[in-house]
């Protein structure tokens, strides 16, 4: 078999589709969608537009006003209108390889279905039995998964194929559906895509008139596209492949007392997610989330087994709750029958970490996923977990072979030690415990106990973080509360790692504890999953942010209607200046990390678009490995990026001592930068943003705003529209509420008065802070689109390190001497080069009554675009106007209407 191609060993997109008017129709901007909206952004496609698939008009409407080359539907539930497929080229991503149908293929495929039995009415019964792990893995499970890129046609998921591709299939007991989704599946995606639209381009070009539209939509397929798969050029190496239906609630229910728990895992996490696994209860189910496997009785302490009345493990009964940790519960599962020594992963026992109520009926929301404790007390079951003890944490060593919600990992790096600080939070979302659970093992790795401990690394997990946990906030008694106490708890978490002096005012629960910069401890954020909201701020307030190359990154808050906390007010404008961090929090739009590199967010990428989480993780490990024991003079150079305030400042004497490390180099720069009389107390941008936040929470009209909002996320509301951060296809909209400044707006307010609400004194800082806050109703000069020709091919290719203006609060030179290099502060460097966008810019002064401005209502002469674009339509083979991005600094009108060409 031929080595696999990556996304960066095929052709390039060639350069016309950089110029196609692409749709992007998809049901939510899911993972999935915002990876291929990221990626065709920075590859130079400049006129891509997104419509949420919310009825048959909306959709039909879209295409009308883009009049696209071609519509792509990386994540769409439902079918596209006839009317679209029938008039423009649309290409339908499906979860499966070439021949797989039906609504739930990726879960099908997790609960281990082989596609050798055709009919699904007896393949799932038998999915659902007990299986033998003794058997090699191809016996139990496909080997190989993929995805197709399909043109829709009159069949469901059956359409001509113009590309596809496949990959290994890892041991499903151990993939949930969303890692699969997240990981290989996007990444199958991507190169998939890739050549579609360069194999649509070439027919395209063949054509006597391409502008045709009928002539495009009737362009002929290979049918050997369908044969051989991008990566390996090989057919389906996964076995047989049919249509299946969706999996029912009551097919994803295991029997704790009939199966191992490798099974329970298999059943429950095909769902993972959406819509879950099934446990019963005595009334009827309730949905059961994130199962992992405990390996070995051997692993549980003697003293739980013996608090339910046994004296060994094997006498507890299968089915029965074992021990509880942090909200998760450990259930002891049937007996695999290999002995106390299994070498098959079969596991022992199972820990589910979250559940939820089923629906009270079909109209009903949903309700809300908790930790499975609180969700089986909910459901009526609390008396299973009478008298089962709380597993209690001694230590943060990694322990393999059961589920650990936060662990380290030491590793040795030239004179000193490297903690890998792992967690494992479901959905990426850090709870008020969960917070407080990894603040603990924060402060366990770096304890002087530990060694000398030179690097603290924070590697996440799937997710590397999403900020707050809304699931649990909305299920708590008082949603406002919780939302207090979870900011304040993930706020001890950034502050921590920030590290400030501790000679300036710090938070309580640091007085008196030398901070990590202090003790000559460089902190790195390994994102290898993707982030959101407080997560982004979270790795933008360590010296070092190293990310795969797959993730993307949502660092705003505002469509959630919260202002948001985690230092972000400090990190992001220390790092990308004032102006950048405002577009990252009032754009709302998602970041890929080469993209997030060249705006300063991310210091330095590991990896190309489509790297393997494995891989991943072990090239950022031997980054990590390699900065700790890098010496002083590999200080300012590409491979070893990092944030402005490890930059040296003015009056540093000399060269760095040869026997000096980077590590101590980076940490001497920043206590000398904390320690400047211009050094802002970094608790003062915590109070500011703390201060927005008490608004959110308690303030009537903007405490209100939050609730709603968060009440539809969590409970599924049905969108109503498509937000117009994404729409670049219709002429004139209605900016959305969060677009406006007047968003920010706190009504009969009074500065200061916010404290009082959760009995606090306002911090004395306030009097003299307000200056920190971004703006939002200030103007704002849209980002740079230049397009870098290295940046246009398919893979993630080196790109400059790029930094921005460092704002107006920070004290630090344009240059500065550092030996015999000299290094040019955050401040001097300019954004030079990013990928090609629509300017993120929204809010505008413009008056509507102005002549100038694009509200302006003037009646359209014939030879206005409006009425050419009107025109247009009417002719069914012609392309109709084309729909550019507007480059006003006006957001009222998202586009310009020009003549087809």
């Amino acid at each position: 078999m031929p080595p696999a191609r990556s996304l960066a060993e095929l052709p390039p997109i060639p350069e016309d589709v950089r110029k196609w008017r692409i749709l992007l129709l998809v049901s939510a901007a899911n993972s999935l969608t915002q990876r291929v909206m990221t990626y065709l952004s920075d590859l130079g496609c400049e006129k891509v537009s997104t419509e949420l698939a919310l009825s048959d008009e909306s959709m039909i409407s879209a295409v009308l006003a883009h009049s696209p080359h071609v519509v792509l539907c990386p994540f769409l539930t439902k079918k596209v209108p006839d009317v679209i497929w029938e008039n423009v080229l649309t290409l339908i991503v499906h979860p499966g390889p070439p021949g797989d149908a039906g609504p739930a293929a990726i879960d099908w495929a997790i609960m281990g279905d082989r596609g050798f039995d055709a009919d699904a009415a007896t393949a799932l019964p038998a999915l659902q039995a007990p299986s033998d792990r003794s058997k090699p893995i191809g016996e139990r499970q496909r080997t190989h998964w993929g995805i197709t890129v399909l043109q829709a046609d009159h069949t469901m998921d059956g359409g001509p194929v113009w590309a596809w591709d496949q990959f290994p299939l890892n041991d499903v007991a151990y993939t949930t559906k969303s890692s699969l989704y997240q990981g290989p599946v996007t990444n199958a995606t991507l190169r998939s895509v890739t050549v579609a639209l360069s194999r649509i381009q070439q027919e395209y070009a063949k054509l006597n008139d391409p502008t045709h539209r009928g002539a495009r939509v009737g362009v002929k397929v290979d049918p050997t596209w369908a044969l051989q798969c991008v990566s390996y050029s090989q057919p389906f190496m996964g076995g047989p492949l049919n249509e299946r239906p969706q999996i029912k609630p009551g097919q994803r229910r295991p029997d704790l007392t009939l199966h191992t728990a490798a099974d329970v895992a298999r059943i429950i996490n095909c769902g993972d997610s959406q819509p879950g696994g099934t446990l019963k209860t005595a009334k009827s189910f309730m949905f059961a989330y994130d199962a992992h496997i405990h390996l070995r009785a051997s692993d549980i302490p003697s003293e739980l087994i013996q608090a339910a009345g046994h004296e060994d493990f094997d006498a507890n009964p299968a089915g029965r709750a074992i021990a509880t940790r942090d909200g998760a519960v450990l259930f002891k599962t049937a007996d695999c029958g290999h002995g106390n020594a299994c070498s098959y992963g079969c596991g022992v026992a199972v820990w589910f970490t979250h559940g939820r109520l089923p629906k009270a009926n079909a109209a009903a929301a949903l309700s809300a996923k908790v930790s499975m404790a609180d969700a089986l007390v909910a459901a009526g079951e609390a008396s299973r977990l009478d008298g089962v003890p709380e597993w209690p944490i001694h230590d943060f060593q990694e322990v393999p072979g059961t589920w650990q919600q936060v662990f380290v990992r030491t590793i040795p790096a030239g004179e000193g030690l490297v903690q890998l600080v792992y967690w494992d939070f479901y959905n990426g979302a850090f709870s008020t415990t969960g917070c407080e659970h990894l603040l603990a093992a924060l402060h366990w790795a770096t304890d002087p106990a530990r060694g000398n401990v030179k690097v603290l690394a924070l590697m996440g997990g799937q997710y590397f973080s999403n900020g707050v946990a809304l699931n649990i906030i909305e299920s708590a008694e008082h949603p406002g509360r919780e939302t207090w106490a979870n900011i304040n708890a993930i706020d001890d978490v950034v502050e921590f790692i920030a590290g400030d002096l501790s000679a300036q005012p710090r938070s309580e629960f640091l007085a008196g504890t030398p901070s990590l910069t202090e003790r000559g401890i460089t902190t790195v954020a390994c994102v290898r999953g993707n982030a959101a909201a407080g997560g982004v701020a979270l790795a933008a307030a360590c010296d070092v942010v190293v990310s795969a190359g797959t993730v993307v990154l949502n660092p705003a808050y505002r469509a959630m209607g919260l202002h948001g906390s985690e230092f972000h007010l400090y990190s992001y404008v220390e790092r990308c200046g004032r102006s950048v961090a405002t577009h990252l929090v009032k754009d709302m739009l998602p970041l890929s990390a080469v993209r997030a590199r060249e705006l300063g967010l991310v210091d330095v990428v590991i990896g190309g678009r489509d790297i393997a989480s494995q891989q991943a993780e072990v090239q950022i490990v031997d980054f990590v490995r390699s900065l700790a024991a890098a010496p002083a003079t590999a200080f300012g150079t590409s491979e070893f990026a990092s944030a402005p305030w490890t930059l040296p400042v003015t009056g540093w004497g000399g060269a760095p001592s040869h026997t000096q490390s980077l590590v101590a180099r980076l940490c001497d720069n920043k206590r000398r930068r904390y320690a400047l009389e211009t050094h802002i107390p970094l608790v003062h941008y915590r109070h500011e943003e703390l201060s927005q936040m008490l608004l959110d929470s308690f303030h009537p009209i903007r405490s209100q705003r939050y609730h709603t909002r968060r009440i539809k996320f969590v409970r599924k509301v049905k969108a109503e529209g498509t937000p117009t951060r994404y729409v670049n296809h219709r002429m004139i909209i209605t900016p959305d509420e969060e677009e406006s400044p007047r968003f920010d707006d706190a009504p009969a307010w009074v500065r200061g008065e916010e404290w009082s609400w959760v009995g606090l004194q306002t911090p004395a800082s306030m009097a003299t802070s307000q200056s920190l806050l971004i703006d939002f109703a200030a103007p704002l000069t849209p980002l740079a689109s230049t397009r870098n020709q290295d940046s246009a091919s398919s893979g993630s290719e080196p790109s400059n390190d790029i930094r921005t203006d460092a704002g107006s609060n920070v004290a630090s030179p344009a240059v500065v001497e550092d030996g015999s290099r000299r290094v040019a502060s955050a401040r001097s460097l300019s954004l030079s080069r990013s990928p090609p966008s629509r300017p993120l810019l929204r809010a505008s002064s413009t008056s509507p009554s102005s002549p100038t401005s694009p509200r302006s209502r003037r009646a359209p002469s014939a030879s206005t675009p409006l009425v050419r674009l009107a025109a247009a339509r009417t002719h069914c083979s012609r392309p109709s106007a084309t729909v550019a991005p507007c480059l006003s600094s006006s957001r009222v009108c998202s586009a310009r209407a020009r003549a087809a060409t």
